[in-house]
């Protein structure tokens, strides 16, 4: 009979992100529970993280580097498109009892996170499981979810969900000009509903506590949208900044 790991983690990565991406592993890592697999998902080759990953996974299998057929991204709407191509790739090839997408420059804040998801998910059987993600933009007292929930109100790192919705439900690969940017709240709001989801009032990670996006912008030199978008985006400025920036640049 094959065993599963109860949790499998989900990082699109590449060069750029490699900082961000340790820091992660090393938290990760400090876990105290340790049945999990962290699946990092790369668009072509990402030479830097692929060689550390392959020697990390010498002495811990758990870590995972795997790739995607390389794909030409040249505006933000399709790297908006690619990461969800990334994640469904991930959700349906790797196998857990539960899935969590945690981007590279996440910080976890609490070791006993994964512990803790373990525990609720037997004793509520809950396809949903809600965290509490602080916002890293200078205010620590924004704290998400905010309910009641809707656009701008949940990040992607609040919560995880169960083996079955990774395996019969698709994280959306399209573009919604009037959700914008907010991918993660409309996979939200397909797997979610009152009676699948539940809070665990405990504070998991800060968003962009790790953040590397000085890097990534190095990289983006120039009249370059990957530029534009990563500002906004470091910027945790709102969805609708970055709708006038698609527009601008006539990706839509």
């Amino acid at each position: 009979m094959t065993t599963h790991p109860f949790l499998c983690i989900i990082t699109p990565v590449f060069d750029p992100g490699y900082k961000s991406l340790c820091k992660l592993i090393k938290e990760l890592q400090c876990q105290t529970m340790d049945g999990f697999i962290h699946v990092m998902i790369s668009n072509g080759p990402s030479p830097r993280v692929r060689e550390m990953v392959g020697r990390l996974n010498k002495s811990d299998q758990r870590f995972i580097y795997d790739e995607m057929e390389k794909e030409t991204l040249n505006s933000p709407v399709e790297i908006l498109i690619n990461l969800g191509k990334r994640r469904n790739y991930a959700m349906k090839k790797y196998d857990a009892e539960r899935y969590i997408f945690l981007d590279a420059d996440i910080k976890l804040v609490d070791d006993n996170y994964f512990l803790k998801l373990q525990k609720a998910h037997t004793e509520t059987g809950k396809d949903i499981l809600l965290t509490l993600v602080q916002m890293f933009d200078g205010n620590p007292n924004i704290i998400m979810p905010i309910f009641p929930i809707k656009l701008e109100r949940i990040d992607l790192a609040n919560y995880s969900f169960s083996r079955r919705i990774a395996k019969s439900i698709d994280y959306p690969t399209d573009y919604d000009p009037q959700i914008g940017v907010a991918n993660d709240y409309r996979f939200f709001t397909r797997i979610s509903n009152e009676n699948n989801t539940e809070l665990l009032n405990f504070m998991s990670a800060i968003r962009n506590g790790n953040n590397s996006y000085g890097n990534l912008l190095q990289m983006f030199q120039g009249n370059n949208p990957y530029r534009d978008l990563l500002q906004l985006l470091n910027s945790n400025k709102s969805y609708r900044r970055l709708l006038k920036l698609f527009r601008g640049l006539k990706v839509l």
